[in-house]
């Protein structure tokens, strides 16, 4: 396994793990990506992202190791538990409803600088998966950077 870290612009960690049975000679094997906690309320899925690390590591299921070796001799995982730490954090600490990013968005007033961003950012959070460039702003969008 291998560890990656990016730090949020709340100050905490975005962690990767990446999985495989030889992970200096796996480059070329196809990637399977797991992410948890992308909606910060929803607070099993980093729980439920641990369990399946344990269990591709062999910690959990143990009866299960000889499948879980086939799947790591023909694949690499990426695994981030929990993809949206800050809005996971606000959502223990101050709202448990929380669901969005800690990124401020939206310009007040609509007024734009000359190069495009906010004089003054309205509200805070970014709906994280909302965010792909795949279809994005199509159907049961908001307009209002603020929704």
């Amino acid at each position: 396994k291998q560890w990656y870290q990016r730090r949020v612009r709340g100050g905490r960690n975005i962690t990767a793990v990446r999985i495989t049975s030889d992970v200096g000679a796996s480059t070329n094997k196809p990637l399977i990506w797991l992410d948890g906690g992308i909606h910060a309320r929803e607070w099993i899925s980093p729980a439920t992202v641990m369990f399946i690390i344990d269990s591709l590591l062999g910690e959990q299921e143990q009866d299960k190791s000889q499948q879980m070796e086939v799947l790591l001799a023909k694949f690499q995982f990426i695994i981030v538990p929990c993809i949206n730490p800050d809005g996971y954090e606000y959502s223990h600490t101050h709202d448990r409803m929380w669901r969005k990013t800690r990124a401020p968005a939206g310009c007040h007033g609509g007024r734009r600088m000359w190069y495009g961003g906010c004089f003054k950012k309205t509200c805070m959070g970014v709906d994280p998966n909302r965010n792909w460039s795949a279809d994005w702003g199509n159907t049961g969008v908001s307009s209002d950077p603020c929704s």
